[in-house]
């Protein structure tokens, strides 16, 4: 598929990290968009999913960089955190509510260390507090605004002796808790990277975790998102992850009260160097979109706009889904949604200058594969016996209702329901068995303390990895020849499962 897409801003240039927030909405659907140009932090705004875009605004002076965004879902007040480049980058804020600006204010006024990769984030308390680094101190540092131009003291945390940080993202869950992941490189080898993560309460950090470490400088920086209720994701990228060494793959990991043990590898195919997280609560989709590069041979050098969707019901990935042309050049989505549709903006080359563009799709919500399984109640069976034996060619399942359909002469229907559970029979065949084999299925069909014909409930291991229980809907019919057996049809009707 390919997206429509439409022009936020022609040849943006300046300070931007994608693994901050640069796109967001507020409760009533109107969409934000932040950029620099020229090193000039500006704002834009559309009321009407993207179709339009307002004026812009630049809250900030030039010199500014690195801007970040967060719309506050209780007041639609729009958050907005940028790094001062005369003072050593230090974070500086305004925010928005209605028609005007409330003023900039700044965070922490430092003449040396340099600041940067602020986060913007507010409590359910409507209370803000930046996040941010200070590479000066090597820190991770956060500060509470607590009134009119105040913000407290503020909070740090040390990276490692040694380490210098490149990026910083932050989210905040429902319990007001922060997340900020980082990435830490060795001052002495850039290519030693690390990613690494804490959270904070507001009054101190925890210790840190750390999730991967790399060495060939492949390694590219985390973005962490907010999920629903404590659930958090962190996505990075990097070369040398299980078989695949050629190519930059993402990488996700998921938080829920404790990160998983282990980080879980998406094994999409080609180069990534950006990327975003968005859910989607109308369908319960987790959704990772990337940029990609060299999918294609006839467009080597090109970054296409692709997506994955996690379906978290049913705890499975959609395929690949690519949002651009592959004749297009588009990189560094960022992603928030609104309703069941994802809005993202990202930069498109025009063939002389980068663009700002902005794009949305609606998720394919991917559906794991239907069995049986899913469709019967567990059961126990009357006799401890399981076949195990797999059929030689492919099996039939059916399934009904025990409903009833009358047609009458002049072609009008009278349907009659009896159930709305699935009756399924399975009818399995054997072309091939030598004597062993073919006994044991006669004897559990023939043995009273077994199947005893129809008579009994039993247990059948079927390919598709459960076990069901089942009784013979049929007699027995063997054919043999002096070498083999063959059993034309056994059909099984299924009276429910095995709890697996």
């Amino acid at each position: 598929m390919a997206i429509s897409k439409t022009l936020i801003f022609n040849n943006k240039s300046g300070s931007v990290s994608v693994y901050q927030r640069l796109i967001d909405k507020t409760s009533s659907g109107r969409l934000w968009a932040a950029y620099t140009v020229s090193n000039t932090p500006k704002v834009k705004y559309s009321d009407d999913n993207g179709s339009t875009w307002s004026a812009e605004e630049t809250p900030f002076s030039s010199g500014d960089k690195w801007p970040s965004i967060f719309v506050n879902q209780n007041n639609n007040e729009l958050h907005f955190v940028v790094s001062n480049s005369a003072y050593s980058n230090s974070p500086r804020w305004d925010k928005k509510n209605g028609g005007s600006w409330l003023g900039n204010e700044t965070v922490k006024l430092d003449y040396g260390g340099g600041h940067e990769y602020g986060n913007i984030l507010v409590t359910s308390g409507n209370q803000p507090f930046c996040f941010w680094a200070d590479n000066g101190a090597k820190t991770i540092n956060c500060k509470q605004r607590s009134g009119i131009g105040s913000w407290t003291s503020e909070i740090t945390t040390s990276v490692t002796s040694g380490w210098t940080i490149w990026s910083v993202a932050a989210c905040i869950d429902d319990n007001n808790l922060f997340h900020v992941a980082w990435l830490e490189v060795e001052i002495a080898d850039n290519n030693h990277r690390k990613i690494m993560t804490a959270t904070c309460d507001g009054s101190s950090f925890s210790s840190h975790t750390e999730h991967d470490e790399s060495d060939d400088g492949s390694m590219y920086s985390p973005v962490i998102r907010h999920i629903s209720g404590t659930t958090v994701w962190m996505a990075w990228a990097r070369k040398g992850v299980g078989d695949e060494t050629s190519y930059r793959q993402i990488r996700y990991k998921k938080y829920a009260g404790s990160w998983l043990t282990s980080a879980n590898l998406t094994n999409f195919a080609g180069d990534h160097d950006s990327y975003d997280i968005i859910y989607c609560s109308e369908n319960d989709t987790v959704n990772i979109i990337y940029s990609e590069i060299g999918s294609y041979a006839s467009a080597p050098t090109k970054h296409n706009i692709v997506y994955k969707s996690y379906n978290l019901t049913e705890d499975v990935w959609s395929d690949q889904i690519q949002l651009t042309e592959e004749s297009e050049d588009a990189k560094k989505p960022n992603a928030t949604v609104i309703g069941d549709t994802i809005h993202f903006s990202f930069d498109f080359y025009d063939g002389a200058n980068w663009d700002l563009y902005h794009g949305s799709y609606t998720p394919t919500v991917p559906t794991a594969a239907r069995e049986i399984y899913d469709y019967v109640s567990t059961v126990s069976a009357d006799v401890d016996v399981t076949l195990s034996l797999d059929p030689q060619v492919v099996i039939p399942e059916v399934g009904g209702k025990g409903d009833i359909v009358h047609l009458a002469d002049d072609e009008s229907e009278e349907r009659i329901g009896f159930s709305s559970d699935f009756k399924f029979y399975i009818t399995i065949r054997y072309d091939l068995l030598n004597e062993s084999d073919a006994g044991t299925l006669l004897d559990i069909w023939a043995d009273s303390s077994k199947a005893n014909g129809r008579i009994n409930s039993w247990k059948f291991a079927h390919p598709d990895g459960h076990t069901y229980v089942v009784r013979f809907d049929t007699d027995m019919t063997r054919l043999m020849s002096p070498t083999y057996y063959t059993i034309k049809n056994i059909r099984l009707k299924v009276l429910g499962r095995i709890a697996d």
